[in-house]
């Protein structure tokens, strides 16, 4: 998988402005599960979130991995108690990694799922750590530019409007009128009287000179021409000579 885990930047500000706002967001669910099967080089079971991380078993196989060491021992997961003692483990690493304590969820939060998006917001704090930390695994959402701005809605999904110029449009320029194979004009014509009188150096023969000129891939050049070629047939290069027979008259 590529070390970084979907590069989409302004998808990644909108999940964050609705997980900061309180809402669930599926895409930074599903993006937070991806990274953490690429940083365990693992598959993990096709669960909900909540239900997958409530133990808090993988997010304390990912710490040790980014940070190794930084949990000396995961409980296993067969009562309440082991899955609290995990995540506490786990929130304590999260905080000598640096992330700030209002960026941190609750164990409650996550183990009876009271609060998600809160739970999403550290791990996606964690991401932002790593660009940081030297880490040359895979990363989680789009680097930090160091400026934190309140995106309008708009702004955030300006992106949907946009039209590729290889859709064959750009802002509804199209080429309607254009004949292929047709005289372009490399002058310009002036067709302005005052203009003709500023560009008195111009005469009318240069300002349309441009009007003689066939490019090469026209075909012709020079008044040569491509009839009675055949495709796939041989041309001849050399010039046709015909010879005369002598007439016995003349002998």
């Amino acid at each position: 998988m590529a070390n970084r885990v979907g590069p989409r930047g302004l998808t990644f500000l909108g999940a964050e402005k609705n997980i900061r706002e309180g809402k669930r967001d599926k895409f930074a669910e599903s993006e937070i599960g991806l990274w953490v099967e690429a940083v365990l080089e693992d598959c993990i079971p096709p669960k909900p979130f909540e239900e997958l991380f409530k133990d808090g078993v993988l997010f304390c196989r990912v710490m040790n991995i980014i940070r190794p060491g930084s949990i000396s021992k995961i409980q296993k997961p067969f009562t309440k108690d082991a899955h609290m003692a995990n995540l506490n483990a786990f929130l304590d690493a999260c905080r000598s990694f640096g992330v700030p304590d209002d960026q941190l969820f609750a164990p409650e939060d996550l183990w009876e799922a009271k609060n998600i998006p809160k739970v999403v917001l550290t791990m996606l704090s964690i991401g932002k750590k790593l660009y940081d930390s030297g880490w040359e695994g895979p990363n989680l959402g789009p680097k930090p530019t160091g400026e934190i701005k309140d995106w309008p809605e708009q702004v955030l999904r300006a992106s949907e409007a946009l039209i590729p110029a290889q859709y064959g449009t750009n802002k509804f320029a199209n080429q309607k009128g254009v004949r292929i194979g047709g005289v372009r004009d490399i002058t310009p014509k002036v067709t302005d009287k005052t203009n003709k009188e500023n560009m008195k150096e111009w005469s009318e023969q240069q300002l349309r000179a441009s009007e003689s000129i066939v490019p090469l891939q026209y075909g012709t050049n020079k008044l040569a021409s491509q009839k009675g070629i055949r495709f796939g047939g041989a041309r001849d290069i050399l010039p046709n000579v015909q010879y005369k027979t002598a007439d016995k008259s003349e002998e």
